[in-house]
């Protein structure tokens, strides 16, 4: 049984290391969409993930960042349900979802992406995005897709909204094209439209810019407004942090397993941690 999150933050595990050298802020726990709290994962000897703690306001784009081997994609692992803590809570909307399966978790309406865009490659985009349908339709869709008699109201309306989405992404032209057949880029677009049909709570982006061509970042970045548009609450992982400055309300700063600052960019390249684990060297490189 799913339990509430507690009603005063006082009840809970302390969230920010004393003896860290710079506090994190305060947070409205109660309100948040997703709480990620004293989050651990460890894998044979080697700690992964050590006491990860953020929070994430509803309908707001959060960005994810930290250098390699920080515990980014570990931590979205573990929020989505694909692997399981060792310790701490995850927050829903309030509802408790760690250990959870990652079919679960996103009935519970917190949709992810991976790194490598994925689609039903022999559909066609329409098909791809109708086969996203909510579980309420599927039914529906997937006797449309295939040639049986359906409820014509309900497909047109399903159609209505898969066709809008696409529109909306450019991807009117290739609609009755074999997804297999797309772009990178395109891929990408898709996936996101696939996600939208789900109208999801929370969707958890790992690194939606790998693999694209750079001209198409400023599409991908409406994209993904359009996403927090249309009510969605979305958590990015990306390391191109000029892309993340641009869409970003607010950026979560993580090394060595757990966070390390949190805020906007302007107040992050004043946090002397923040700068020397990560955002100097990103600097340096660009």
């Amino acid at each position: 049984m799913l339990q509430r999150l507690p009603e005063h933050n006082d009840e809970r595990p302390a969230r920010v290391d004393p003896t860290a050298s710079s506090a994190l802020p305060e947070r409205q726990t109660e309100t948040a969409a997703l709480v990620v709290n004293d989050l651990w994962r460890s894998f044979g000897g080697v700690v992964a993930v050590q006491g990860c703690s953020f929070d994430v306001r509803p309908n707001s784009i959060t960005g994810l960042v930290g250098p390699n081997g920080a515990g980014k994609s570990t931590v979205i692992n573990l929020v989505s349900g694909l692997i399981k803590p060792d310790k701490g809570r995850i927050y829903l909307d309030g509802e408790e979802i760690q250990g959870h399966a990652m079919d679960w978790v996103s009935r519970a309406g917190l949709i992810r992406t991976f790194q490598v865009a994925r689609e039903w490659p022999k559909l066609t985009v329409l098909e791809n995005v109708l086969a996203a349908a909510p579980a309420g339709h599927r039914e529906t869709v997937w006797r449309a897709l295939f040639g049986r008699r359906a409820t014509r109201r309900e497909e047109a309306l399903l159609e209505g909204r898969a066709s809008e989405l696409l529109a909306r992404l450019n991807l009117t032209h290739v609609v009755n094209e074999l997804a297999g057949r797309l772009s990178g880029g395109q891929k990408r677009l898709l996936e996101f439209a696939r996600v939208a049909m789900v109208a999801p709570k929370v969707v958890l982006l790992d690194e939606p810019l790998a693999g694209v061509n750079p001209v198409l970042g400023d599409e991908l970045g409406r994209a993904i407004q359009g996403l927090r548009d249309d009510g969605a609450t979305v958590v990015v992982v990306e390391h191109n942090m000029g892309f993340v400055e641009r869409i970003c309300d607010t950026v979560v700063v993580m090394a060595t397993g757990r966070v390390i600052g949190e805020g906007s960019m302007s107040q992050l390249r004043t946090n002397q941690d923040v700068v020397e684990a990560y955002l100097g060297r990103t600097a340096a490189h660009e």
